[in-house]
């Protein structure tokens, strides 16, 4: 017992460590904002960071539901993105941008945490020292792949891609851990599920964390049945090579351990079926997961980043299946060499998100590579250990270029002040859901500081952006002629409210002083302008 808890104390004191380590930057750029810019919070990723802040603020203002604010579309609203929708609802005015991205950093590091504690849970399932536990859960988390390679013109693939570690947090852990909480958190609930099914045997336990999954990332919830399915038919497979037919004895076994698997897909189920009956259904919904294309790399790519490991990789899949056949291993170390299986499978399996598929792939490798290490000997052996930890210096470049972000103030990681003034005058004029039309990447922010909706702003959830941004362009631009055209416009998109500040002036020379017949304006400050519709000015003033 004592040597349990000691062992846990190391486990949340390398947690602890690598999350003081992944909040310097956000740090930083609070220190380095002052009168004249504003830290968003994200030195990555900061297109999605301010999405996540707008769904928390739709919470904050009585969302159940997510209705995306990134488009002016009717929507029914959908059960999603559940934890973003309920941290909101913590948060009050004044002061609510920074509430939301406070309790934003507080999810980070509770599931970061989470994602520590899940991975060593799970890498102790197969490896029994305590050193190499703790190793190879720090190589999970913070660990990349040799992708970096390419980076100092060691690629022999002649990659001419931004390497897999630097873009794929499903693949790898850094990402999430340094700043996707809801993936991290899915990563964690993945791995519990698993360490319960095979630790505990309890499939109904092990269906109530994927259940709870589902309400986090429903993907990774499928991701985990095709796990299964794969790890049921190897263990099938072997079975039958031992006792070359499929006896009684072993049809009572596997029917026992399968009854298991299925209590825990049938416990999991209600909310991906509800999912799926409800993208098939709604017309906004489908087209969101069409725009939403997340495609995998080509082979080359990750045979980069896992290539030096493949030899390694193969002995310990060769040990895991020989180990299991002479029974001196447990029949769940076939779920290693089951997910190696299925990753081809899932990473190029038709389908436009097929990137987030093989999610966890890298926890796998890792391990296996750990199980396989041993072929090696002497020396060779020790060299190979000190050689992975190359693989932390992609989690070190992508730590630095956070560093660096947070260190110049440019946009997006930084708003300009009189900008974000704008934005609060919207939040304290406009109604809630009021349509605001804007640039691209003024919509991207705006629904992060006011509970407004924009044309624009997002790349998925903005349903036809490819038709809508041209249209905003054509309006800013004075293309679209006449001022019945742009009435028409505002009108079709149900626009109450019109920005115009530098990301509008880049977009042409629209003069809003033609279109005062149709537009008031409200607000001029800094260079910054808005302007209401007459008629929504006229309704706003209707008893």
């Amino acid at each position: 017992m004592v040597e349990y808890f000691r062992e846990r104390r190391m486990v949340f004191l390398l947690g602890f460590a690598l999350l003081m380590l992944t909040s310097l930057p956000y740090l930083i750029g609070y220190e380095t904002q002052g009168e004249a810019w504003r830290f968003s919070g994200f030195v990555f990723g900061v297109e999605d960071g301010n999405s996540y802040i707008a769904k928390m603020l739709m919470g904050a203002n009585g969302d159940w539901l997510f209705r995306t604010p990134y488009s002016s579309k009717p929507q029914t609203g959908f059960l999603t993105f559940l934890p973003y929708l309920l941290l909101g609802k913590l948060t009050t005015p004044p002061g609510q941008h920074e509430q939301l991205v406070a309790l934003y950093h507080f999810f980070r590091w509770a599931s970061g945490m989470m994602m520590v504690v899940a991975s060593f849970d799970f890498v102790s399932l197969f490896i029994q020292s305590q050193c190499k536990r703790l190793f190879a859960t720090a190589l999970i988390i913070a660990g990349g792949g040799f992708g970096w390679l390419s980076i100092i013109g060691l690629d022999i693939f002649r990659i001419e891609r931004i390497p897999l570690e630097f873009y794929s947090p499903e693949t790898f852990g850094f990402l999430s851990f340094f700043g996707i909480p809801h993936l991290g958190l899915s990563r964690a609930l993945m791995l519990w599920g698993l360490v319960l099914l095979f630790k505990r045997e309890s499939g109904i336990r092990a269906g109530i964390i994927w259940l709870i999954l589902s309400f986090v990332q429903p993907l990774t919830v499928l991701t985990g049945w095709f796990l299964l399915a794969v790890y049921c038919i190897i263990l099938y497979l072997l079975s039958l090579r031992e006792h070359g037919k499929f006896s009684f004895i072993f049809a009572r076994t596997f029917a026992l351990e399968i009854r298991q698997v299925f209590y825990m897909l049938g416990v999991s189920s209600p909310l991906i079926l509800y999912t799926f009956w409800t993208l098939q259904r709604d017309p906004f919904l489908s087209r969101w997961a069409e725009q939403n294309i997340l495609s995998s790399p080509p082979v080359s790519d990750y045979l980069l980043s896992f290539g030096l490991l493949v030899p390694f990789l193969a002995a310990g899949v060769w040990k895991v299946l020989q180990g299991v056949l002479s029974r001196k291993l447990d029949r769940f170390y076939l779920m290693l060499p089951a997910w190696i299986v299925s990753f081809p499978l899932l990473a190029y399996f038709p389908h436009n998100v097929q990137r987030r598929l093989p999610d966890g792939i890298w926890v796998a490798v890792i391990i296996l590579t750990m199980i396989g290490i041993p072929v090696l000997t002497g020396k060779l052996q020790k060299w190979f250990w000190g050689g992975l930890v190359l693989t932390f210096i992609s989690s070190t470049l992508i730590l630095a270029g956070g560093v660096m972000a947070s260190l110049l103030t440019t946009p997006p990681v930084f708003q300009p002040t009189p900008q974000v003034k704008a934005f609060l005058f919207l939040a304290s004029k406009a109604e809630e859901r009021s349509v605001v039309l804007s640039s691209y990447e003024s919509g991207n922010a705006i629904p992060a500081w006011a509970p407004v909706q924009v044309v624009i702003g997002h790349g998925p959830e903005t349903v036809y952006l490819e038709k809508i941004k041209p249209l905003v362009s054509s309006f800013y631009s004075m293309e679209m002629k006449g001022v019945a055209d742009r009435k028409r416009f505002l009108e079709e998109y149900g626009v109450r409210f019109v920005l115009y500040g530098p990301n509008e002036r880049a977009l042409g020379d629209w003069d809003p002083s033609i279109d005062l017949g149709i537009l008031n304006k409200i607000y001029d400050q800094d260079g910054y302008q808005a302007f209401q519709t007459v008629e929504s000015a006229s309704s706003s003033r209707s008893p």
